[in-house]
C-alpha cells in the first residue's frame, strides 16, 4: 500500500470522532444511572421514614372515632395528647405534650417503671436549658447541673408548675433523644388513659409510610379529623414528587444515551469494515 492511501486513511481516522462520541455517551449514561440510585434512595428514605403528625377534630374525640384512627394502614400508633405550657421556674415556657405509656413505649421503646412522673425533653430543649440556664430555671445555684444531668441521661428531679395551675410539682426530667422530635422544642409526659379520656380533640399518630399519592390525607379527612401542621404534610409529598420527577427525566436521559451508544458503536463497526476493505485493496 503506498504513502498515499495511508495519509487518506490516517486522515479519515481523525475525521472520525464517534468513538470519542460513544465515551461521552458512556459517561453520561453512567452518571445518570448513579444519579438514578441516589434519587431513588433518597426517595425510599423519605417514604419509609417514620414520621408524627398531629390530628386535631372539631369536636372532642369518641371513643369510636379514636378506635377508627387505628384502621387507617399507615398509621401504627395513635394517642390522644393534651398540651400544657410549663415552666421550670424562670420566665420561659416550653409546651409539655401529655400522651398515653403505650404510646411512649410503642413509638420511643420507654417505659416509667418508677411510678413517678417523667418528662421526656427534646436536644432542641436541651440547648434551651444550656443556653438559658437563668431564663428556663430561674436564679438557682444548679441551673447548669441539671442540664448537664438531663443531657447525660440521667434521671434528674426537676420542679414545674402549669401556665394555668400556681402550686409547683415535682417530675424526673430524661433526654429522648430520637429523630422523630429531635428538631422540636418539645416535652413528652406519659400519662394513663384516664388523664386523656375528657375534652381532647388532639391525636398524636405514628405514620410509617409517607403516602405521596394523597391517599392517607383523604382517609384522615373522611374520618373527620385535620392535619394540624398540614404543611409538613405537603412538604414531604412535594419532596417525592420532585425526586421522582427527577428520577423519570434521569431514566429518559439514561435511555436516549445508551441508545445513541448503541448506534454509534454500530456506526464505528461499519467504518472499520470500511477501513479495512480500503486497506485490501
Amino acid at each position: 500500500m503506498g504513502m498515499k492511501k495511508i495519509r487518506e486513511l490516517l486522515k479519515l481516522r481523525k475525521q472520525d470522532d464517534f468513538v470519542k462520541i460513544i465515551f461521552i455517551y458512556i459517561i453520561i449514561s453512567i452518571a445518570m444511572i448513579v444519579t438514578i440510585l441516589i434519587n431513588g434512595l433518597n426517595m425510599y428514605k423519605t417514604i419509609y421514614t417514620s414520621k408524627e403528625y398531629v390530628l386535631t377534630s372539631a369536636k372532642e374525640i369518641s371513643d369510636n372515632g379514636y378506635e377508627n384512627l387505628k384502621k387507617i394502614k399507615n398509621i401504627s400508633s395513635v394517642s390522644k395528647q393534651k398540651t400544657e405550657s410549663i415552666s421550670f421556674g424562670g420566665e420561659s415556657f416550653f409546651q409539655c405534650v401529655k400522651v398515653s405509656t403505650k404510646y411512649m413505649k410503642e413509638v420511643f421503646g420507654v417505659k416509667n417503671e418508677s411510678g413517678m412522673s417523667c418528662f421526656y425533653v427534646s436536644r432542641k430543649v436541651i440547648d434551651e436549658m444550656k443556653n438559658n440556664p437563668a431564663e428556663v430555671f430561674g436564679e438557682n445555684d444548679d441551673n447548669e447541673t441539671k442540664s448537664e444531668k438531663i443531657q447525660e441521661n440521667k434521671k434528674t428531679e426537676i420542679n414545674y408548675k402549669t401556665e394555668e395551675e400556681e402550686g409547683w410539682k415535682t417530675a424526673a426530667a430524661i433526654l429522648l433523644n430520637n429523630s422523630l422530635i429531635n428538631d422540636e422544642e418539645v416535652i413528652l409526659m406519659p400519662v394513663s388513659d384516664a388523664e386523656l379520656s375528657e375534652q381532647i380533640n388532639e391525636v398524636r399518630v405514628l405514620v410509617s409510610t409517607q403516602d405521596i399519592s394523597g391517599i392517607f390525607e383523604k382517609e384522615v379527612e373522611q374520618k373527620q379529623y385535620s392535619f394540624a401542621d398540614n404543611d409538613s404534610l405537603k412538604q414531604v409529598q412535594n419532596e417525592s414528587n420532585i425526586l421522582l420527577l427527577k428520577i423519570k427525566y434521569e431514566i429518559a436521559i439514561a435511555v436516549l444515551c445508551i441508545s445513541m451508544c448503541i448506534f454509534s458503536i454500530k456506526r464505528v463497526k461499519n467504518q472499520f469494515k470500511y477501513e479495512k476493505r480500503f486497506l485490501e485493496k
